[in-house]
Order: C-alpha cells, then structure tokens, then sequence
C-alpha cells in the first residue's frame, strides 16, 4: 500500500521461529527486507537475524524501557507483600514464565544446593507455567518445600513488591532477547544472577553475574548467588544503571525513528 512501517523485534519472532522451517525463515526475511527499519531490543537479536539471511542495513538497536515510577526500592514497611521476618535471613527468587526456555527446571537443584551453601535463604518464585507442577515435585524431593513460596500469576503492580523480598534474583534462561526483569530487578536495587546467554549479557552490563553454560552449571550458578549473599552489593550502582533504560530515554529513541521515516512522506 505504500505504507512505511517499523518493526519492533523482541524476542522468539527472530531468535527461534525463523530457525524452525523455511517458511517462517522467508515470512521473517520479508518483513524485516521490508521494513523502513527494524528496531532490535539487542544486539543479540540483530546477530541471530542475521544468521538466518537477514543482510539489509534498515535497522537499529533500542533497548526495551522500565517503569521507574513503578520498579523502585519500597521499605519494608510499605510491602504489601513483606515476608522479611529476620534480619539475617536471606531471600532468592526468580520472576517469569515457569516454561521450557527459562530452564527453570534447574531452579530445585539450584535452590538445593544454595541452601547447602548458605544457611538461612528461602526461596520465592513469582509466576505461574507448564513446569510449576514439575517444579514443586522436585523442590519436594529436595527437601527444601519448607523455604519455597510460589505466588503463581500476580497482578503487575505488585511484582515489584515481590521483587523488593529478594537478595538475589535468578535468570538461568537458555534464550531472552532483552530480559526487562533484570533492569526491574536492579531498580529496585536488587542484583542478578543470569546466564551468559542471549541478551541477558546486555541487560546485566556489570552490575550482576554472568554463568556460562557447560559442564556443572547448577553448582556454578548457585557459587554466584552464595557469593553475593556473603558480600553484599553496591545498590547505588544497581539503581544508577536501571535508571539509564528510564521509559522517557527509550520513548525518545524511537520518536526519532519515527519521525525521520515520517518527514518525507507527502
């Protein structure tokens, strides 16, 4: 129709689908070639689209936003959801889709073996998903039932409540194109643990731990989390880099985008 158009690429329209079949292959290539630009959320997932053909040069890289007004540090005593009843007691927990491609099967051994580690940690997973069942099954084998809340699907505003009750927040995901909850997590002032894979590298910049896949990851990933919560962290540097990827910073970003596209049409 003669329509310019943009694309905002998030996340498994660029790194799964088009590696599927062909199909979906040529549908991504068509609407990416086609496009007076594609917005990437991370340098990530520019790389992945061009692995699959993707060779044209409409594009940029913009972050995903976060809501600082709404992810930000709340005391204690304003947590709708306050579970710290000990100072000493530590907590790790883990937001998101409880689905395959978080590899949050790993999060009872991982757990596990942070309470082998680290004496007085409980455990909290705000989501819901096909493998919560699976999940609680093995936290129970673990033994670790007792430590373990599972909040299943919450309202969004008050994930940040529940955020603000971790230590330490866990992504071991195989793939993400630019995990917000990293950026969320640290706006309110509470560091991450990921795996050293997709975008996550991008969100966590140097303000957390990266895990690289391979051989005895569970117990490399769970070392991480014990040696934040033995050191402690810098929750000024958290917030000062959550607060680069503010919404208004973002917003203006793809103003720009849009309106260089517009200018020229009559």
């Amino acid at each position: 129709y003669g329509i310019p158009y943009v694309l905002t690429v998030h996340g498994s329209d660029v790194h799964t689908e088009p590696f599927e079949n062909d199909k979906k292959r040529s549908i991504a290539l068509d609407a990416l070639n086609g496009a007076d630009k594609n917005i990437f959320v991370s340098n990530y997932l520019l790389k992945k689209a061009q692995e699959f053909g993707y060779t044209k040069t409409n594009h940029m890289v913009i972050p995903n936003g976060i809501d600082t007004d709404e992810f930000r540090i709340i005391p204690a005593d304003k947590n709708k959801f306050n579970i710290r009843t000990k100072a000493e007691e530590k907590t790790v927990g883990f937001v998101g889709g409880l689905d395959p491609v978080k590899r949050v099967f790993l999060l009872p051994e991982i757990f596990s073996l942070i309470a082998q580690k680290y004496d007085n940690v409980r455990f909290l997973i705000v989501g819901d998903g096909v493998l919560r069942k699976e999940i609680e099954t093995n936290i129970e084998k673990q033994g670790i039932k007792d430590r373990l809340i599972i909040t299943g699907n919450v309202n969004p505003s008050d994930v940040p409540h529940h955020i603000n009750n971790m230590d330490v927040l866990l992504l071991p995901s195989e793939k993400e194109g630019f995990p917000c909850v990293v950026l969320e997590s640290f706006a309110c002032g509470v560091p991450v643990v990921g795996s050293n894979n997709g975008g996550i590298p991008e969100a966590v910049g140097d303000c957390g731990i990266l895990v690289d896949d391979g051989e005895n990851f569970s117990e490399r990933f769970a070392s991480s989390v014990v040696e934040i919560l033995k050191n402690g962290y810098d929750k000024k540097k958290l917030t000062d880099r959550a607060f680069l990827y503010k919404w208004d910073k973002i917003i203006d970003s793809e103003i720009n985008v849009y309106s260089e596209i517009l200018k020229d049409q009559p």
